[in-house]
């Protein structure tokens, strides 16, 4: 019987080799004209394609890839698993088969099993009743998969009742009978090249969890991976496995696959697409492979397997991205950073580690410890608006609402809350949880009144008089000392320095230390002191003329908090984004905490775009002296292959705040296995405003669909960038980083249109901007680029990066601009 399904399979080769061939023709004829990218989307994912010859990931995430990869592995693939197949699945005695094909692709497994199915089905063998979950991390891939699929059955009709389901990245059915029998398959899940112990380990944990029958494992026969499936499978006869096959140079197709070549010439010839004329053959001996089956019952006994093995119902091959805190499981590193205890502690980590979380878990740890005592007060701050909503929903999520409620500021008429707060049961006269946006702690807290002037109406008609009256003071030229006799310098220096680290008399001024905005010698002369009449004179005014701005509603409240004889209000305060933090902010929080020692703060010193690496200071505190410090591991949140783009970027900003003698350095970005996948950054150039929102627009049309979100913000603040993709149908909005800082956006888009006010941050600023995003990340070039950021795009990792079309491609390269960046003081001359 066998010997009889292994001939009608082994005349199937040519049909097979057509299929391919024309589901090739009919997405070609279907698309061709849908973008204007399409030809070089197809040769970009060749020429990718042919880097795995070379041991390189294939990062599948162009939407041609599925189209480019079917005329070149496809076939080579389905040939791979043919021989060993037609054994395993014809014998079988399971009435009811569900497989698991982890990296999936574009469905090699599928149309093995369904070429085997088809065959019994023809020769009259009893077939099982056959369910094949897809799941794969690219939707492009899944999609053509679902178009190669179509073609199979079209020609194999006896297919057309296995069922299917495509998924990306993960699994559940509620529906899944414990009788079922499962396999699982995993294929280039195990061909990439970093996380390697993090995916054994999350693999091994899915088997033990749930314990199929069968298991079939292919990856490259290179070396370091066949080394790499060594190691797993040692793992998996542990847990009750043995090896049934270990399969290499077995192919049953042999010779050139016509009609697949065929079509790569004709491309070629109507195209021009290079290297499509390369012969296409079915054998492929550059993969190795095992199948193991489950150990017989009386060897089982003999094995101290898991007691919680249970017929699969869920899989995650990636772990989703989530805003439902009670969804979110803290890693080990995580719960210890959540855990309480008696000391200042610092947690840091990079963008999307998991900071806010760990704080929201470590209140709650907290509350519970102390079994919701009414004499608690904490308060939980930030500078973001936005953010201080999101806290406050993943505490209410997270704490016993029989213990306590929630009360919200509902002011705002549908803005982000700068306030809300939890009041324990009993209720007491007090709040035991505040939530308040730092900005109003002095006028919440501190009582002091923002002043009757409107701010911005004197700087546009003051500041200026204030400068022109020292140039005149110090005789100065016209143009001399520009670069600090300016009112973005000034007003800078007023928060960073006068009020931030507290020089607020001429001596201290022009001879301390000046933490994070520079140390040189050459600074205390001349300058300092004209930069000194500046500020002295701007203070004097605010304070003539009742003008509060938010720097001066500092001021006051900590000269209130310093002279106040009352009790101090706070048991414990948690800060979030402690890298906006100035040393006059951590001087509040000591004046408002009963001890020094309940202080948590949490943050990202790669992300200090709002004050740079001013806030360095803050751990000179003696107070903080028995401090622990927790840095979190990887990104959770930020799609692995932006992470890996943007790797060589935090190590910039690691070696520059390691210069400044900072004493919390940032941490580098990790790409994590089980971040979202996203995509690599999509770069696009165009020279005119209409010209890149219409390729926006085709980008957008493209991953959204494929992603699943639908929304664009624009960072920085580009107004005609988003008006013009408005009027395109596009729905986006654009914002400053300051304002969205601490929080994800499902699709940002970088805009080098908007330049950046304080050109010594630019990498920090940058940094940020392209971590907010959870899945997509866009990359809009101009003309008008600046140097600085030539400088950071040069760092990119290239091979992280999707080209949109050749015109972004051919000028790329004049937008890198090998790293030179000044010293961060540079602003500041001698």
């Amino acid at each position: 019987m066998q010997q009889e399904l292994l001939n009608w399979i082994s005349k199937q080769q040519n049909y097979l080799d057509e299929i391919i061939a024309k589901t090739a023709d009919t997405y070609l004829e279907n698309n061709k004209e849908s973008r204007n990218n399409f030809i070089f989307d197809i040769q970009e994912s060749n020429q990718e394609q042919l880097a795995l010859c070379k041991g390189k990931d294939l990062c599948y995430d162009r939407p041609s890839v599925g189209f480019a990869y079917s005329l070149w592995y496809h076939g080579r693939r389905v040939n791979t698993f043919l021989n060993y197949l037609i054994k395993v699945f014809s014998e079988t005695t399971d009435k009811e088969i569900n497989i698991f094909d982890l990296g999936a692709g574009t469905g090699a497994i599928q149309w093995a099993i369904g070429l085997i199915y088809a065959g019994m089905k023809s020769l009259n063998i009893p077939t099982p009743k056959l369910k094949i979950i897809n799941i794969d991390n690219s939707p492009f891939m899944l999609n053509y998969h679902q178009l190669l699929w179509e073609q199979f059955v079209s020609h194999y009709s006896e297919c057309s009742d296995i069922t299917w389901e495509y998924k990306i990245n993960s699994w559940n059915n509620s529906e899944t009978s414990d009788n079922t029998k499962s396999w699982i398959c995993a294929s280039y899940l195990f061909d990439i090249n970093e996380n390697q112990e993090a995916i054994a380990n999350d693999f091994i944990e899915l088997i033990q969890m749930y314990d199929p029958s069968t298991i079939i494992l292919l990856t490259s026969n290179q070396p370091e991976k066949k080394e790499y499936l060594e190691s797993i499978s040692t793992e998996i006869k542990k847990n009750g496995y043995h090896i049934e096959k270990n399969y290499f140079k077995n192919n049953l197709f042999d010779g050139l696959m016509s009609a697949v070549s065929q079509c790569r010439d004709n491309y070629k010839r109507e195209f021009g697409l290079e290297n499509f004329n390369i012969r296409v053959e079915w054998s492929d001996y550059s993969f190795t492979g095992k199948v193991f089956k489950r150990e017989f019952i009386q060897q089982m006994m003999l094995i101290d397997l898991p007691d919680n093995r249970q017929s699969i119902h869920s899989i995650d091959i990636y772990k989703p991205a989530t805003k439902q805190r009670k969804q979110i499981e803290l890693s080990e590193t995580q719960k210890k950073a959540a855990k309480h205890c008696d000391k200042p502690a610092i947690i840091t980590g990079s963008a999307g580690s998991g900071k806010s979380v760990v704080i929201t878990e470590r209140i709650k740890n907290l509350v519970e410890e102390n079994n919701y005592n009414p004499s608690l007060r904490i308060l939980l701050t930030t500078f973001n608006k936005g953010l201080i909503g999101q806290l406050g929903d993943w505490l209410q999520e997270i704490l016993d609402s029989n213990k306590c409620r929630r009360v919200v500021d509902s002011s705002n008429q549908g803005e982000p809350e700068e306030t809300s707060k939890f009041e324990f049961y009993p209720l007491s006269n007090s709040p035991n949880i505040k939530l308040m946006h730092f900005d109003v702690l002095p006028t919440r807290i501190g009582k002091i009144s923002r002043g009757i002037t409107p701010y911005s109406k004197f700087i546009s008609e003051n500041i200026n008089e204030i400068i022109q009256e020292v140039r005149q003071q110090y005789n100065l030229q016209e143009n001399e000392y520009d670069d600090v006799i300016n009112t973005e310098f000034i007003l800078d220096e007023f928060h960073r320095v006068f009020y931030g680290l507290d020089y607020r008399n001429k001596e201290t001024y022009v001879t301390s230390t000046r933490y994070g905005r520079g140390n040189k010698p050459s600074l205390q002369g001349i300058k300092r002191a004209i930069i000194w009449e500046c500020l002295e004179h701007y203070y004097n005014i605010l304070e003539d003329k009742n003008i509060h701005d938010y720097t001066l509603i500092r001021i006051k409240f900590l000269d209130k908090l310093k002279t106040s004889k009352e009790e101090r209000l706070f048991t414990h305060i948690f800060v979030d984004e402690f890298q906006d933090c100035t040393s006059a902010d951590f001087e509040i929080f000591y004046q408002l905490l009963q001890k020094p020692d309940n202080l948590v703060i949490g943050g990202d010193s790669a992300q200090s775009v709002h004050l740079g690496t001013s806030y360095s200071g803050l751990t000179r505190k003696a107070d903080m002296s028995r401090r622990e410090i927790f840095r979190l591991e990887s990104s959770y949140r930020l799609p692995y292959r932006i992470s890996e783009c943007i790797r060589e970027l935090s190590k910039r900003i690691i070696n520059k705040h390691r210069n400044k003698n900072t004493d919390i350095s940032p941490n580098e970005i990790t790409p994590y296995k089980g971040s979202p996948p996203g995509a690599r950054p999509i770069v696009v150039f165009a020279k005119t405003l209409d010209s890149i929102s219409q390729k926006i627009k085709e980008i957008f049309e493209t991953y959204n669909k494929a992603y699943d979100f639908n929304k664009i913000t624009i960072l920085e603040k580009d107004t005609r960038l988003c008006y013009a993709l408005k009027n395109l149908k596009i729905n986006s909005e654009t914002d400053t980083v300051l304002r969205i800082k601490g929080l994800e956006k499902e699709c940002i888009l970088w805009s080098v249109r908007k330049r950046i006010e304080n050109e010594s941050e630019a990498e920090e600023i940058v940094y940020t901007i392209l971590t907010r995003t959870s899945r997509i990340l866009i990359i809009a070039l101009s003309e008008e680029i600046s140097d600085v950021y030539k400088e950071i795009i040069g760092t990119f990792n290239i091979e992280r990066l999707i080209f949109w079309d050749q015109e972004t491609k051919n000028r790329y390269s004049e937008f890198c601009k090998e790293s030179e960046l000044e010293d961060i003081d540079h602003f500041i001359p001698n």
